[in-house]
């Protein structure tokens, strides 16, 4: 005859190998999802010039920014660290289908930063 103990050892062992398994599974379709792969950058930068209106360097970076997947993203925010005072990204669209790309100048105060891409399953950071 089996033991109680033994029985619940069981237990414990069964759960805790469906719970791994529930995990593995929602992060293999939160990856099989993700757009990441598919969202590529690039960046040119302008010379520093000197912006009057906000009394600080103007540091320029040209964007584009190519959804070479097959699924557009949806929520599309973009945003840069240390913005000009004048809105450092132009206002852009929400959604960025399949297969299209978007292209914008952002200004920064600040030689150096971070563009971050983020959307539905998407959340992509470029060093600059």
């Amino acid at each position: 005859m089996i033991s109680l103990s033994k029985i619940l050892s069981i237990l414990v062992v069964v759960l805790a190998v469906a719970a791994i398994s529930v995990v593995a599974y929602t992060q293999l379709i939160a990856i099989k999802n993700s757009y990441n792969a598919k969202i590529d950058v690039s960046f040119t930068k302008s010379p520093v010039a000197y912006d009057y209106s906000c009394g600080s360097n103007d540091y320029q970076i040209y964007f584009v920014i190519d959804n070479t997947g097959s699924k557009s993203v949806v929520g599309l925010s973009v945003s840069i660290t240390n913005p000009d005072c004048d809105g450092g990204v132009p206002s852009l669209p929400q959604i960025l289908n399949a297969s299209s790309t978007i292209s914008f100048d952002a200004q920064t105060t600040t030689e150096n930063g971070t563009l971050i891409i983020s959307g539905n399953n998407t959340f992509v950071q470029i060093k600059f």
